[in-house]
């Protein structure tokens, strides 16, 4: 039996095991709800449509796959993930609002792409851990941090965000790590 015909697979972590060629495709398993495949040497290419339909989804790692071209507003169907990590890739194009629609998440890391544009409101993320947009080419203000109480690690260096932190650092309890550019004024 071929992995794409295992209709009741729920888990899958195939991470770093430099596989190539095409990106799999997953789109026969209904119930998926861990999909960790970063760090292979996939072809160049978009990320599948299918990844939207994908709702069961609470942990999407495709972090270092080439995947290129712009994250949709669909990505916002992915109601229950937890960990989003698309970091390393090649995205281009502007945030998606959809975005906004993952209150769920705990672990948002897209940094090292071509993103650009304005930040989506991100306030409904109360859950918000990891917060990772370095090095892309965004646009606009800083997040009022304060809206996110579990934050641990943010990482903004060098994505083009700027702004004045103010006291916002005062209930981050929970903050470990803060990389920033050094153009932001932390007073």
């Amino acid at each position: 039996t071929e992995y794409y015909e295992m209709a009741s697979l729920e888990r899958i972590n195939l991470e770093d095991l430099g596989l190539t060629g095409p990106f799999p495709d997953f789109s026969a398993m209904p119930n998926l709800q861990v999909l960790r495949i970063g760090g292979n040497n996939f072809d160049e290419g978009p990320l599948p449509d299918y990844i939207y339909t994908k709702t069961t989804l609470g942990d999407l790692r495709l972090n270092g796959c080439k995947l290129t071209g712009e994250l949709t507003d669909d990505i916002g169907a992915l109601a229950n993930l937890r960990t989003l990590q698309l970091q390393d890739n090649a995205f281009t194009g502007p945030l998606p609002a959809g975005l906004s629609q993952l209150a769920n998440v705990q672990v948002l890391n897209l940094e090292n792409n071509g993103l650009t544009g304005q930040l989506p409101v991100l306030a409904g993320m109360q859950n918000l851990r990891v917060l990772g947009f370095s090095d892309n080419a965004l646009s606009g203000d800083i997040p009022n941090f304060a809206l996110f109480p579990f934050l641990e690690r943010i990482e903004l260096r060098d994505c083009g965000l700027a702004g004045n932190l103010g006291n916002e650092f005062a209930g981050l309890t929970q903050m470990s790590t803060y990389n920033s550019a050094p153009l932001l004024d932390p007073s």
